[in-house]
């Protein structure tokens, strides 16, 4: 299992090592499964299907989330006990495998390294679990003031957004060519006052789908249905605001223009 496993999180450029492995199975009865438990020495990027070769028989890897279970207490060693007694979950025979040494962290100090690798993770709420394993009383009095630090350090990260694929959209089409020329305009060239894009067409047109390509690697802070000058999120940084199914009759312009709404 941990050869299996070091393979599928590899790249040709990357070979994963695996820090730590827990692998228990139950051994009999229609019900029978493998659980398996591993860190990494350093995160690792994967995007290949789900599925690794184990004695010649592809298997299926079904990931959980389990740091985001309300369950979850911040503690990997309650995980382990848990592969540890399928046995007594499932009333049948298992087995366990361990891997390496656990080395549990909780109760220390979160040092500047550990926050630093907090803040470096991909996700908050699995930086948050990181943290809780290492000192849960740090994360009870620290959690907001950490979220505030991993919002600006993220804030600049590319969202993934979705593509453009209504036909009346074409690139040949005059209004997408006037877009993207605004676009480049306020990419290229420092403006005072930059001017507001107003895309206005009948309902159900594929104006959202549009304007989710057009802004698909930017920082879009977007909202429906209303105009508002203020963000979101006070501590990330925004490269545009959308107004979708916005009413302009609303809108005023000297508020709307003394914050360079673009």
């Amino acid at each position: 299992m941990k050869e299996a496993l070091t393979k599928w999180c590899s790249t040709k450029s990357n070979k994963a090592n695996i820090k730590y492995l827990a692998y228990g199975k139950t051994t009999e009865g229609n019900n029978r499964h493998d659980h398996v438990f591993f860190i990494l020495e350093d995160q690792v990027d994967v995007m290949r299907k789900p599925f690794v070769k184990i004695k010649g028989v592809d298997m299926k890897i079904n990931f959980s989330p389990f740091t985001r279970l309300d369950a979850f207490d911040g503690s990997y060693l309650s995980v382990i006990e848990y592969i540890k007694n399928q046995g007594k979950h499932h009333n049948t025979k298992s087995s366990f495998e361990e891997y390496g040494n656990l080395k549990t962290t909780k109760g220390c100090k979160v040092s500047d390294s550990i926050n630093e690798k907090a803040l470096r993770m991909t996700s908050k709420v699995e930086a948050i679990a990181y943290l809780r394993n290492v000192n849960p009383s740090w994360v009870m009095n620290n959690e907001k003031k950490f979220g505030e630090m991993y919002d600006k350090q993220h804030s600049r990260d590319k969202r993934h957004r979705i593509n453009i694929k209504l036909s009346q959209w074409k690139e040949t089409n005059s209004v997408v060519q006037g877009a993207r020329a605004w676009l480049h305009t306020i990419e290229t060239i420092d403006i005072k006052k930059p001017p507001a894009l107003v895309i206005v067409s009948d309902t159900k047109h594929g104006k959202t789908e549009f304007i989710n390509d057009l802004l698909k690697d930017k920082q879009v802070d977007e909202f429906r249905g209303r105009i508002m000058v203020d963000s979101h999120e006070e501590s990330r940084e925004y490269d545009y605001s959308l107004f979708d199914d916005a009413n302009l009759c609303s809108i005023e312009w000297e508020d709307f223009e003394s914050h360079n709404i673009y």
